[in-house]
């Protein structure tokens, strides 16, 4: 009979795409079986392991967020998942993943109160993958501000496009601080990625929003997680032949493209920022702007 072993993933989104990625392994894929339980909140990482107990006991690898990239982990959270994690068999491999975040491209992001307005006007852009009120999942703290001062929406898309981000955020700092974060929180981890983003976001698309990993980025984890499995890695031409494993896309102001250099980042990008739309920066304000 033929049979596998067992990875558990317990992650946040990101687990989607590393479980796709570390599939694509050959060696990984006749070894092992993938079971992912994702885990949309910080506190929830500990709540749904007591609820699958004879799942992680099960396990033979179980890929997790160690509790130091938990930035709002409550002491009891943090208590209750290392006693899970202390359950284990011995001979279970344990492989800690990062929660990587980039505020640096995304200064503004906000959850927006806006989508939970009921009388908003409906979407124009009808698809099933959608909902049918306009929602947008990334919000925008800068236009929200200008929103709530009761300026005309036409002026608040002309103030923001004008707007040299630089002046008003200091963006070496919130720089530095995706980097010495991500330093400070991986060394008691196994899986790194500080040296990764320190020498690779200015040059190469690392992030679809602040607190969504490309699919370089999931590579360059999932590959970790392969070699230390002892499977042979993701070859990165596969980066050529796959859609963005996490989909949302959050246009960067071309003022903070243009600030760090960003090749692929200006007032021409196009961002998939639905299952529908791909739109510039300037599009994606005046949609945003109006609810569209």
């Amino acid at each position: 009979m033929y049979t596998r072993k067992k990875c558990l993933l317990v992650t946040n989104c990101t687990g989607d795409g590393i479980t796709y990625l570390l599939n694509m392994s050959d060696d990984f894929h006749q070894r092992y079986e993938t079971r992912l339980v994702i885990c949309d909140y910080y506190a929830q990482v500990s709540d749904h392991l007591q609820p699958i107990t004879d799942i992680v006991k099960g396990c033979d690898v179980l890929v997790y967020h160690h509790p130091d990239w938990m930035f709002t982990f409550t002491t009891e959270a943090r208590d209750a998942f290392e006693r899970h994690l202390a359950e284990l068999r011995p001979e279970v491999v344990k492989i800690s993943l990062p929660y990587a975040i980039n505020q640096a491209f995304w200064p503004f992001a906000v959850p927006d109160p806006r989508n939970l307005e009921m009388n908003r006007p409906p979407s124009r852009h009808c698809h099933s993958s959608l909902p049918h009120l306009p929602h947008y999942q990334v919000g925008d703290g800068y236009i929200l501000d200008l929103l709530e001062q009761g300026l005309p929406p036409e002026e608040v898309i002309t103030r923001y496009l004008a707007l040299d981000v630089s002046t008003v955020v200091d963006l070496e700092k919130m720089m530095s601080y995706t980097i010495t974060s991500s330093e400070r929180n991986e060394r008691s981890g196994t899986v790194k990625v500080a040296d990764f983003l320190a020498n690779q976001m200015r040059v190469a698309k690392l992030f679809n929003c602040h607190n969504h990993p490309s699919n370089r980025l999931l590579l360059h984890m999932a590959n970790q997680i392969l070699s230390q499995l002892d499977c042979r890695p993701v070859p990165e031409t596969i980066l050529y032949r796959l859609q963005e494993l996490i989909e949302l896309e959050q246009p960067i102001h071309p003022s903070i493209g243009e600030y760090f250099g960003l090749s692929y980042a200006n007032a021409e990008t196009r961002y998939a920022v639905d299952r529908v739309r791909r739109l510039t920066f300037a599009e994606w304000v005046r949609e945003y702007v109006y609810l569209a």
